[in-house]
């Protein structure tokens, strides 16, 4: 009986180990990054599985000297308009200028809000949050990277990851989903960074705090089901814009035998 029950537990082990090496880094990264990728989505309308797709290979999953060292997650140059910190990474050119972020949380504001204000990437907040595959091909069409694969890429990184379900999802629902996966492996679970709530008087009674707790809860859960409706309504407006844009963006992919835009520079990735 103590055989077999030394024989159950080293399976046990065994079976965990197993299971914890299967943890990929970019599953690790989706993990880490789902919750904030879907609060982006509703404060600027980049759809969750774009930035998730885009941090995983522009940064290889957080790995990349450029993540490591700068957080900078998605390849963003420094531009003119950058007056924060900067470092020098050989790219298209030797010792090309990125910018520096104080932490990889800033690097995923940034990137949303470089699309968002760039008068180049204007177009693609016509498709509906749910239509990846238009804004992969839409990046590429704006000059995001210089990889003509960079579509195929990103679409591959959304299909083989399922992504797309990120595109559905409140900021409660990520957050939960990214808990769980992080208590399977072990890890402490790291929230959101969310706004800040109003200091509590200090004479506030037991009974008053639990009443003032409860209405924090009840009114950001009715925030939360604001920002999924007006999601929803500009989803169902885009829609007709969307269709029309993807199918513009294939006709003129034809054209030009197969590729958006006539780059022959080498497979690099980082942003112009």
């Amino acid at each position: 009986m103590k055989r077999v029950f030394h024989f159950l537990a080293a399976a046990i082990v065994i079976i965990a180990l197993c299971s914890a090496s299967d943890s990929t880094p970019q599953q690790k990264y989706i993990e880490r990054w789902g919750p904030t990728a879907v609060r982006e989505m509703y404060r600027s309308g980049v759809p969750a599985s774009i930035t998730l797709a885009q941090g995983i290979l522009e940064s290889r999953s957080g790995e990349s000297e450029l993540a490591s060292r700068g957080n900078n997650h998605f390849g963003i140059k420094c531009h003119s308009d950058w007056k924060g910190k900067t470092m020098k990474v050989d790219d298209d050119r030797k010792g090309e200028c990125f910018r520096v972020y104080g932490n990889a949380d800033d690097s995923f504001r940034d990137h949303s809000d470089f699309l968002r204000y760039q008068d180049r990437y204007k177009f693609l907040f016509d498709f509906d949050t749910k239509d990846y595959e238009s804004w992969a091909y839409g990046l590429k069409k704006a000059g995001y990277a210089t990889d003509p694969a960079y579509p195929s890429k990103l679409l591959k990184i959304i299909d083989d990851y399922d992504l797309s379900r990120f595109d559905s999802m409140t900021q409660a629902q990520a957050s939960r989903v990214s808990s769980k996966a992080q208590k399977q492996d072990g890890e402490v679970s790291k929230p959101v960074p969310s706004a800040p709530s109003q200091p509590k008087p200090a004479d506030v009674s037991r009974d008053d705090s639990s009443k003032v707790s409860k209405a924090e809860a009840k009114a950001a859960a009715k925030a939360e089901k604001e920002a999924a409706r007006m999601l929803k309504r500009q989803q169902t407006q885009r829609s007709r814009k969307s269709r029309k844009m993807r199918r513009n963006i294939k006709l003129g992919n034809a054209k030009s035998k197969g590729r958006l835009i006539d780059i022959t520079s080498s497979d690099v990735l980082m942003v112009n």
